[in-house]
C-alpha cells in the first residue's frame, strides 16, 4: 500500500521488482529447459545450464552489495555458491564427454509391417 506520508520512490521500487522478476524468469527457463535438455544429452542443454549458472551468480552478487540485513546477505551468498557449484559441474570435462557419448540413432532397425504371405511373382 502506498502511504503518501512516507518518502519512498515507489516507481523506482516497482521497476526494480519488475527487473528482478524478469531476471528470475530467464534464470528459471534457462535452468529448467537446459536441465531437461541436458538429461537428454543435448549440447544446447549444457550451454543453457552454463549460461543460467553464470546469470545466477551475477543475479545473486549484485543484490548482495545493496542488502541491508545480514540474513539477506547470507541468503544471497548461499544462492551464489549453489550457482557456482552448478556452473563448475557443468564445465567439467566429464560432463562434456557424457553429452558427446550420446547414442546416435536407433540401435535396431525399425519394425516395418510385413505381409503374412510372401509375394509369389
Amino acid at each position: 500500500m502506498r502511504d503518501p506520508r512516507v518518502e519512498v520512490d515507489w516507481d523506482g521500487m516497482e521497476l526494480e521488482n519488475q527487473l528482478e522478476l524478469a531476471t528470475g524468469a530467464v534464470f528459471a527457463v534457462l535452468l529448467g529447459l537446459g536441465g531437461a535438455l541436458l538429461l537428454a544429452r543435448r549440447a544446447a542443454g549444457l550451454t543453457m545450464v552454463i549460461i543460467g549458472g553464470g546469470l545466477g551468480i551475477f543475479g545473486c552478487l549484485v543484490p548482495l552489495a545493496t542488502a541491508k540485513y545480514f540474513q539477506a546477505q547470507v541468503t544471497h551468498v548461499g544462492l551464489a555458491l549453489a550457482c557456482a557449484v552448478l556452473l563448475v559441474m557443468a564445465l567439467l570435462p566429464a560432463t562434456h564427454r557424457w553429452v558427446e557419448a550420446r547414442p546416435s540413432g536407433p540401435s535396431a532397425p525399425a519394425n516395418t509391417p510385413r505381409s503374412a504371405v510372401p509375394p509369389y511373382n
